[in-house]
C-alpha cells in the first residue's frame, strides 16, 4: 500500500465515523481546532497527519485512536462500537454509588424495553 493509499484509507474511516456520528465537518474542526479545510484535505487523505493531531480527531469523535486503524471493522459494528464507546467514557469517572444507581435505572428502562425483531 503505497502512502497515499494509507492517508486515503485512513481519511475515508474518519469521514465514516464523522457520518456515524452525526458530526459535520465544520463540527469535528470546532470540536478538534482545526479549520474546516484540514478536515475535509484530511478525510480526501490530502493531509499527512502527525500522531498528535490523529489523536485529537480521534478525542474529538469519542473513540479510542485505535479505531480509526480498525480497518476491518464494518459501519455497522463500528456504529455499535462508538455507541459502546461513548458511554463508557461517560461513566469511567463516576463514583461507584453513582454507578450502582445508573446501573438500577438502565435495568428499570430495560425492563419495559421490547426489542424490535429483526
Amino acid at each position: 500500500m503505497s502512502d497515499r493509499d494509507i492517508l486515503q484509507v485512513i481519511g475515508q474511516r474518519i469521514r465514516e465515523i464523522r457520518k456515524a456520528k452525526g458530526l459535520s465537518q465544520e463540527a469535528l474542526a470546532e470540536r478538534s481546532g482545526f479549520q474546516t479545510s484540514y478536515i475535509g484535505a484530511t478525510e480526501r487523505g490530502e493531509r499527512n497527519l502527525s500522531i498528535v493531531n490523529l489523536h485529537k480527531i480521534a478525542e474529538s469523535l469519542a473513540v479510542d485512536i485505535g479505531v480509526l486503524f480498525d480497518l476491518d471493522k464494518n459501519i455497522f459494528e463500528l456504529g455499535h462500537t462508538l455507541a459502546l464507546n461513548e458511554l463508557l467514557k461517560m461513566l469511567k469517572d463516576r463514583q461507584e454509588d453513582e454507578l450502582a444507581t445508573i446501573i438500577r435505572m438502565l435495568n428499570e428502562v430495560f425492563a419495559f424495553y421490547v426489542p424490535k425483531s429483526k
